[in-house]
């Protein structure tokens, strides 16, 4: 999951620190009180692998990021981005039946509903 940090929550000396940070897809990772912390800093100009048709060699790539996710060690930023590209590719080749589950819950709700009435009855 990625978490975006408004610059207008940072104090000048944190702006200046990242500004600058080297432009890398990859995170810089500074140690403050014992404690890793990740930044990411990424160039929106350098070309992303994600963009074409979905790819046996993209979903590998995704997989093994989701397992150093797991393990504790990852690219954010790539996986990130080849999570968002797989959600594309899924949109457009089989989009998920939204409707019937609506119906559903829709259902459910009302049965929730009448339960409820019933009971202070």
């Amino acid at each position: 999951m990625q978490t975006q940090i408004e610059t207008e929550q940072m104090e000048e000396p944190v702006k200046r620190f990242l500004s600058g940070l080297e432009i890398s897809t990859e995170p810089a990772v500074a140690e403050f009180d014992g404690r890793k912390v990740y930044i990411m800093v990424r160039l929106s100009g350098i070309p992303r692998e994600t963009e074409g048709p979905w790819s046996t060699e993209k979903d590998r790539r995704r997989c093994d990021l989701i397992d150093k996710q797991i393990d504790g060690v990852t690219t954010i930023v790539e996986l990130s981005e080849l999570q968002a590209a797989f959600d594309r590719w899924i949109d457009g080749v089989s989009p998920l039946p939204i409707e019937p589950a609506l119906r559903l819950h829709d259902r459910l709700l009302a049965l929730a509903g009448s339960s409820a009435s019933a009971k202070t009855e």
